[in-house]
Parts: C-alpha cells; sequence; structure tokens
C-alpha cells in the first residue's frame, strides 16, 4: 500500500475470542465479590489519565481500513459533529452551507496543523477528499460524482452530479470522510510502525503505541483547540463484557465501554462502579425481515408478527434501563420520528387466521401442511440482542409462531443465503446520516438491503430527500420514508437503545457521547 490507500468502505472487525472468564455465572460472582471486598475501581486515580476497556482490539492506522476508531477514541477528527437531537454543527469545518443546487462551500477553521505539524488548508482538503470520492463507495452513494477544488487558503469548493443533501451528515459520519494528511498516510503504507511516527491525523491526542493489549496515547502538545485535559488515555482492549466490568472494578480501567445490559442490576448501588447510560436512545433496534422469505413474504404475516411483538415488555422488564419503548425506526425524541409500530396481539391473531395460517390441533400454526417458522440471526457476541431473540421467540409462540434462533460471528455473511427470516441489529445512525442510512437500508440498490426490498415508491422518497438541502423538507422526506416502511412493515425495531458505559467512581459523572466519540479534549475526570 505504499503508493495507494486501500479503497473500500471499512466495517467493524469482529471482537477477539472470548476469554476464559466469559462464562457467565462464574464472572457474575466474580463481580458481586468485587462489590463486597470494596475493590478501588479506579478511586484515587489519576485525573490527568484515562484508561478505557473496550471489546474491539485495533490493530494499526490505516485509514481505509480502521479510521473510525480515530474520532471515536481523540486521535482523529471530523469534518462536522452530531448531536443527540439530530442537528449538525461544524467541528473541523468554520462553516458549511449550500451556494448552489450542486455545489456546497467549505470552510476550514484557522491555524488546523496535522500531528506531525503540516496544515489542514484547502489544498490538503481537497485531495482529501477527491481521495474518499473514488474509493469510499458509500459515501459515493450520498455524494454522487463529487469532486473539491481549493477556491482559497480555507475554503473548498464541492460540486456534485446532482443535488446531495446528505452532505452535512456524511461529514459527521465516521466511515465517510476521517480527516488525516493524504501523502503522509500512503507513504506509511501497512508498516504499524510508520503509521505511529507519521502523525498523520489531527486530534488532541497522539498514539505511541499499538500491541496486541492496548493502544497508548499522549496529549497533542501542538493541539488546534487548545491544550486538552487529560496527559495519556490509554485503549485496552478485552473482548468479554463481564471482564470489561472487573477491569474497572479492580482499577485496571477507568471506563468499560458495550457493557451488557445486565451490569445494570448487579452494581446497582454499587460505590466502586457505576452503569450510566445516555440522557436519551441513540438508535433503535433493527429486525429486518426477509422479503424472499417464503412466509415473510407476505405483507399481512410481517404485519401480524410486528403487532405480536410486546414493546413494552421488552423494554420494561426484560432489558430494562438500557432500551425504551420501540415506536419505529428511529428514536422517539428526534423531531422527525415517526411511530409506525404498536401491539395488539388479538388483531395479529385475526390476520394470520385471515391469511389462511391456522392453528389447528397443535400450538404452531399451519399452512397447507407446512408450519408457521421462522428463523432469526442474531450476533452471537451481543448478549442484549440474544436476550430480546429469545423474549420475541415466546412472544411469538402465543401468536402460534415457531421460532428458531441461530447465533452466529458474522451476521452479514450469514444472510447472504436464503434459510433465513430476520436478522437483528444494533442501529447506530453515525453523524446523525438519517437519509444515507435510508439508502443503504432501505433502497432497492442499497448496498446493506439485507431484506430484498423492492419498493419504487420507497425508492422515490429516498431519491428525494438524498437531494434535498432544506433540513425542514428533508425530515418530512424522511417522515413519509417511515410511513411507507410501516404501511408494508418492511421490518420491525423491538427497542430504542441507550448509549451505556460502565463508570469507576472517580468517573461517574462521564457524559454517554452520541456516535461513541468516546474522548475529546474536554474530556475530564469528575471535578477535575
Amino acid at each position: 500500500m505504499a503508493a495507494q490507500l486501500r479503497g473500500s468502505s471499512p466495517s467493524r472487525p469482529a471482537p477477539r475470542p472470548r476469554q476464559a472468564v466469559a462464562v457467565l455465572t462464574l464472572a457474575l460472582a466474580l463481580i458481586l465479590a468485587a462489590c463486597e471486598t470494596g475493590a478501588s475501581g479506579g478511586q484515587g486515580g489519576s485525573t490527568t489519565s484515562l484508561t478505557i476497556a473496550t471489546t474491539y482490539e485495533i490493530t494499526d492506522l490505516d485509514p481505509a481500513a480502521s479510521g473510525y476508531w480515530a474520532p471515536e477514541f481523540g486521535y482523529g477528527e471530523l469534518l462536522m459533529r452530531a448531536h443527540d437531537d439530530g442537528t449538525l454543527e461544524p467541528w473541523l469545518l468554520e462553516s458549511l452551507e449550500p451556494v448552489a443546487p450542486t455545489t456546497w462551500r467549505l470552510t476550514l477553521r484557522e491555524g488546523i496543523t496535522f500531528q506531525n505539524g503540516r496544515t489542514l488548508d484547502a489544498t490538503a482538503l481537497s485531495a482529501l477528499l477527491n481521495h474518499h470520492l473514488t474509493t469510499n463507495e458509500d459515501l459515493q452513494a450520498v455524494v454522487p460524482g463529487g469532486e473539491a477544488t481549493p477556491v482559497s487558503e480555507l475554503e473548498v469548493e464541492l460540486t456534485t452530479s446532482r443535488p446531495a443533501g446528505t452532505v452535512p451528515a456524511a461529514f459527521a459520519h465516521e466511515l465517510m470522510v476521517p480527516v488525516f494528511d493524504l501523502e503522509a498516510a500512503e507513504q506509511a503504507g501497512d508498516d504499524v510502525a510508520a503509521q505511529i511516527a507519521a502523525k498523520y491525523w489531527t486530534g488532541p491526542f497522539v498514539v505511541t503505541a499499538i500491541t496486541s493489549e492496548d493502544l497508548t496515547m499522549e496529549r497533542n502538545p501542538d493541539y488546534w483547540g487548545g491544550t486538552p485535559r487529560l496527559e495519556e488515555v490509554t485503549v485496552r482492549f478485552i473482548s468479554d463484557a463481564q471482564a470489561r466490568v472487573l477491569a474497572v472494578q479492580s482499577g485496571e480501567a477507568d471506563l468499560a465501554l458495550y457493557p451488557d445490559s445486565a451490569a445494570a442490576q448487579v452494581l446497582e448501588g454499587s460505590d466502586e462502579a457505576a452503569f450510566i447510560t445516555s440522557e436519551v436512545p441513540h438508535s433503535s433496534v433493527r429486525m429486518i425481515l426477509n422479503q424472499e422469505d417464503p412466509v415473510l413474504g407476505e405483507e399481512d404475516v410481517r404485519r401480524a408478527i410486528s403487532l405480536a411483538v410486546d414493546y413494552d415488555e421488552l423494554a420494561e422488564q426484560v432489558l430494562p434501563v438500557v432500551f425504551d419503548v420501540g415506536t419505529g425506526m428511529y428514536p422517539a425524541h428526534l423531531p422527525f420520528a415517526e411511530q409506525v409500530q404498536r401491539s395488539d396481539l388479538d388483531e395479529a391473531e385475526a390476520l394470520l387466521d385471515a391469511a389462511g395460517w391456522t392453528r389447528g390441533s397443535g400450538e404452531v400454526r399451519e399452512r397447507d401442511g407446512r408450519r408457521l417458522r421462522l428463523s432469526f440471526v442474531v450476533d452471537d457476541q451481543i448478549a442484549d440482542l440474544q436476550a430480546m431473540t429469545v423474549a420475541l421467540q415466546g412472544q411469538l409462540k402465543e401468536l402460534g409462531v415457531e421460532v428458531d434462533i441461530n447465533e452466529v460471528a458474522d451476521v452479514y455473511e450469514a444472510t447472504e443465503g436464503d434459510d433465513w427470516s430476520a436478522v437483528f441489529l444494533m442501529s447506530n445512525v453515525y453523524g446523525a446520516d438519517y437519509v444515507g442510512d435510508a439508502q443503504r437500508f432501505l433502497a432497492s440498490d442499497g448496498r446493506l438491503n439485507l431484506g430484498h426490498i423492492d419498493d419504487a415508491e420507497l425508492d422515490g422518497l429516498i431519491a428525494q430527500a438524498l437531494a434535498e438541502t432544506d433540513g425542514v423538507a428533508q425530515a418530512d422526506l424522511l417522515r413519509e420514508i417511515q410511513q411507507r416502511v410501516g404501511e408494508r412493515m418492511y421490518g420491525v425495531f423491538p427497542a430504542e437503545r441507550r448509549s451505556s458505559v460502565i463508570a469507576s467512581a472517580a468517573w461517574r459523572d462521564y457524559v454517554v457521547p452520541m456516535n461513541n466519540l468516546w474522548v475529546d479534549a474536554e474530556t475530564a475526570a469528575s471535578g477535575s
């Protein structure tokens, strides 16, 4: 890769194999023991450093393969930043505005430098944007025919082949336009030591080492945004959720990411560690229904499945604290969110009866000698999704639907064939890119259209939303998109999910951020 960065849309790697402590009963016993013995959980530790325990291993700094980690852990940044309410604001940019139907004007902040001392100016940004626009297929889908040209020292003109209203959200999406020194990254190539030495990011923290156990960083002394509050940040790679909790309780970590919701009850009242969540849900759980499944190809069957889900039970009894009641595609607090689902078991029963799926003498409904059976696909590493599928299995049993659950290492690979009915995903709409998300998952030509949706009316709504640069008009189109999904019941959204972390006593006031942007220049321990 010495001459050219790889061109692809990156995706998150699978966690490393579970460690010996992965046996749930043993892990919970150890957690309770730590609570009883008063493990330090980071009390009295340094307030100038932060250690984070995470599921995923970071193996390199390659922007194409793993650039999404850069803004999450503070060594890289983006052009725009998203907030909980779905609004966007400039980050490395000073401003971003449409100046014509197919033209955007980008203005950089003054004084931004890469960690190697080179200046991020309009020439560097234009080269980087053109690189992304020719190598990232997801970016190409929402910024069609994009081309960037410097027009002054800090201003770039971005032209597109047709109106592209999703440009701001794309610039806040960690998989779209990570900002780095393109020339330095190409020179560093695949050599991790060379990547570290090249210092081609802009963030408040500089990576100093990467091992199989952790990634270490130190404060960027020349950070454009002022002096970062932390001196050091360490990211430890611990694949097992319970082991991450133990790391916080033992004082080996200050924050543990991606905890199972079961830890909330275990840690209730603990002085050593706290389970804290975001103020509002950041995502919805997706239950994508396979339109090519012989059973779910029938709209009334899909509708019956949606009506049979007890959304209140899932949020309040099965997965409390982390999950809110699912109302639709997007968290209900967002201004454009639409309620497209409800619970009504009697109506679900009537729909299946009318469709010829009868109970007969058995518990499982049948039609023409065929049992009403569904196959659920779920990630074998996400305990909360596994708990949800088991609960749904019980709820659908009341409707007379038999459900098989297949826990797999790679849900995308598992859905390449036809022998599945529904797949479950945690949806975190990075950068508030709700329109781009609809294009990827719902459009007939969407890269992640796992459910094989083919709906010309829906495609038309998505195309309009992609082109719309007026925020109010775009929100209206998002409402119509959700209504169409609800009318045809292309998917079920069982719950809304709050982001969560386990925090030591010194970090109890940590504010759980949107889009997993765990660390920035203002991050600091409680009271520091």
